[in-house]
């Protein structure tokens, strides 16, 4: 008799390294014929085969197995590149705009009519030293009996300064340290005579006796000086004479000419 041929279904798989596009899926498995002998005591007529049918139908399939292509990998690596050349392109962006913001922020600040905090503080410090000062001051005015005599004035508007300074006889100055102060010659400019110390250029403004004395920055140096002033006063004129070199003219003059001897000295030094 001819032998009975039964169909099973077996899962084939791909070997690994193929691409994910060629590798078929377990829910479509491939299949394959094979030849299955049975002799008719052992399959029993019908009922044999309805049992070969239900161990074909029973037989176990493997999952295929799905390989990830190496692709994908590197498609991660440049999206992650990308990402991070992105945020430093952004934080670059961030820096340079706060940079460009700050620029002209305080390009605006200084053309207004501000100080800076720690400008503030420094004024504010001095102002409650001049205060403090200016107590003692007083009680020792009071103490010595001379107060129809000696007046604190405190600040003065810019505007009321040449009138009080044409009235004096003399304007006294005891700085420790100084430049060239203007106070010397806004006095000079309205006939007062001064007495400073040699402080800065002291030297360069009192360049005749109308001009006024340079005197050691001690009471008794300053009260003989003040005292020589009112004994022998200078004319007005010749005061004023000694303000006639600090123009706005020529000390602009002197400071071109200074700064382009300054320019000509690197010159030839480079």
């Amino acid at each position: 008799s001819a032998e009975p041929v039964t169909m099973e279904s077996v899962a084939v798989s791909e070997p690994p390294g193929l691409s994910s596009s060629n590798t078929r899926s377990a829910a479509s498995p491939m299949m394959t014929p094979t030849r299955k002998t049975t002799s008719p005591a052992d399959s029993g007529g019908m009922n044999g085969r309805r049992r070969d049918h239900s161990r074909a139908s029973t037989t176990s399939t493997r999952p295929a197995k799905i390989v990830m292509p190496q692709t994908s990998g590197r498609l991660f690596d440049d999206l992650s590149r990308l990402i991070t050349d992105a945020a430093g392109m952004a934080e670059g962006a961030r820096r340079e705009v706060e940079t460009v913001v700050k620029a002209q922020f305080e390009r605006l600040l200084a053309g207004m009519d501000v100080v800076k905090r720690e400008e503030f503080e420094a004024v504010k410090d001095m102002a409650a030293k001049a205060r403090d000062e200016n107590e003692a001051l007083a009680a020792r005015i009071a103490r010595l009996g001379v107060g129809d005599r000696v007046r604190l004035l405190g600040g003065v508007p810019q505007g009321d300064l040449p009138a009080l300074l044409a009235a004096a006889d003399v304007m006294a100055l005891a700085s420790a340290s100084e430049g060239l102060a203007n106070a010397w010659v806004e006095a000079l400019a309205c006939g007062a005579p001064i007495v400073i110390t040699a402080a800065g250029g002291a030297a360069e403004v009192v360049t005749d006796r109308a001009h006024g004395r340079i005197a050691e920055r001690t009471p008794q140096a300053f009260a003989r000086a003040i005292g020589d002033l009112l004994a022998d006063p200078p004319a007005a004129a010749a005061v004023r004479g000694g303000a006639e070199r600090f123009t706005w003219e020529a000390n602009g003059a002197a400071l071109s000419a200074h700064l382009a001897g300054l320019a000509d000295h690197f010159r030839r030094g480079l």
